[in-house]
């Protein structure tokens, strides 16, 4: 049971039954009320999540930025050690913290999820398994994979001289499923489907949903469109852009970029050094075309605490320029996005990339946006929609792609499917490698347990005798 699908009741019901007694007596003197808000104060517990969006859903923070990890996007994760006044201000702030939460655990690879166990080590300033702090695991691995490094509980060979760190996790597996609660076919349907088992009574439920009108909330422009190729949200977005090009002025954005290295500064550099994939450029796209409409998500996270984060969701409600030409070539002529009636204002942001052929740092200006009337499959892991129209045709590509995009719907009756390939749902849906590894959980799992199905903990003994409790949650939604 994931926090944001829980009653405050609920989780006091929990933290009550399962934390407080787990809690030494210096700290429970200091939460005389041990509701949440109290406990997830960063002097007892850190709640983190890979993504943005993850994090603002449980009121946390990105990896990332509780852990200082660099964002590489198109590279792998590398880890770099904290040194002077940065490392002094997190041991000082980690001092008094004994539980680290991580939600979404699918979307983290065993490389982040190492570079925290060294982190830990760093902050702590304890050569323990990570820095001697009880971690709590939550997420269903049966979801996607990372988008890059390896699989949470798949160790890279070159890790292999060290310990598996997966391996000291415990299961304690929750049945409930929140999300779609009140469609109890709708969830025997999501379950059979996520270890490869739906029937062909449940494959009739999603093909009737293939003859449902695409109109009145499922219109174009009104429920979103999941994808599971980035060429084929691309093509949709692309119509829908013009289609409001019919009516309404376009505005082309471009960014611009500039050379960082000392020879060069300042100049734009040769077409061929600027790579053409966004996630080799910081996110941020060459070019963008807006509208007043156009639906937009963020790549970047702006403000977290304000929910402006990497995969937040709005509309385009107007534009505030420094100048109109017909010919936009520089992005600092866009001044931001207007801000009335609370409507909040986005303004460009500079990255720095590396170039292509060996060309050195090269700094992007530009708005974080793309359009989104339609998105990809991976940008929706965590999010919880009320009305979708899903593509479940022969481009499915990756496991667990069909599982992920259904449960993102809170019912069938949200659900319009626009193609299907019963291919996809019968011939081996779900990775092999991540049923394995939950059969295997299930199977070693000995943990002694606190409170009921829904609301326990499981408690390991480790080794010297001390006492451990570290928990991984496989949740179906």
């Amino acid at each position: 049971m994931l926090f944001r699908d829980c009653t405050r009741q609920q989780i006091k019901k929990v933290f009550r039954s399962i934390f407080w007694p787990l809690l030494p007596a210096s700290y429970t003197t200091r939460c005389y009320a041990p509701t949440v808000d109290r406990l997830v104060k960063p002097i007892f517990i850190e709640v983190t999540a890979l993504t943005g969006v993850a994090a603002r859903l449980i009121n946390g923070r990105t990896l990332y930025s509780a852990f200082f990890l660099a964002i590489e996007k198109g590279r792998p994760t590398v880890y770099r050690q904290l040194t002077g006044q940065r490392l002094e201000d997190a041991r000082r702030k980690w001092r008094h913290i004994k539980w680290l939460i991580i939600d979404e655990i699918s979307m983290v690879s065993y490389e982040i999820l190492r570079s925290v166990q060294l982190r830990l080590q760093e902050f702590k300033n304890n050569v323990e398994l990570f820095g001697g702090v009880n971690i709590l695991l939550f997420g269903d691995i049966m979801q996607l994979p990372p988008v890059k490094g390896s699989w949470c509980f798949k160790q890279p060979i070159c890790f292999q001289a060290e310990p598996h760190l997966w391996r000291y996790f415990g299961l304690c597996e929750l049945k409930a499923n929140m999300r779609q609660q009140n469609d109890a076919d709708f969830v025997d349907l999501l379950n059979n489907l996520r270890v490869g088992q739906i029937n062909i009574q449940q494959y009739e439920m999603l093909l009737n949903r293939t003859y449902v009108p695409l109109i009145n909330e499922f219109a174009d422009g009104e429920a979103i469109r999941i994808f599971c190729t980035t060429q084929l949200v691309n093509s949709y977005n692309n119509k829908m852009i013009e289609k409001l090009a019919e009516t309404i002025r376009i505005y082309i954005i471009n960014a611009r970029d500039e050379s960082r290295e000392l020879a060069t500064y300042g100049q734009k550099p040769p077409n061929a050094a600027i790579p053409t994939d966004p996630n080799n450029t910081g996110g941020l796209l060459f070019t963008l075309k807006l509208a007043v409409g156009s639906r937009i998500m963020l790549r970047s996270n702006l403000k977290v605490n304000e929910g402006l984060v990497n995969g937040s969701m709005g509309v385009v409600r107007g534009f505030e320029w420094q100048a109109l030409r017909k010919d936009q070539k520089m992005v600092n002529y866009l001044k931001s996005l207007k801000e009335p009636n609370g409507y909040v204002a986005i303004s460009p942001i500079s990255v720095v990339y590396q170039g292509n052929k060996g060309y050195g740092n090269v700094e992007r200006t530009m708005l974080p946006l793309i359009l989104s009337w339609a998105v990809t499959v991976h940008k929706l892991q965590g999010v919880t929609v009320e009305r979708a129209v899903v593509y479940l045709g022969k481009k499915v590509f990756a496991k667990g792609q069909a599982y992920v995009a259904l449960s993102r719907v809170r019912s069938l009756q949200g659900l319009v499917i626009s193609e299907i390939d019963q291919r996809k749902l019968f011939q081996r849906p779900c990775d092999e490698n991540a049923l394995a590894e939950l059969q295997r959980l299930r199977s070693n799992n000995t943990f002694s347990t606190i409170g009921g199905a829904a609301n326990s903990l499981a408690l390991r003994i480790d080794a010297s005798g001390r006492k451990r409790y570290r928990v991984a949650k496989i949740l179906g939604e």
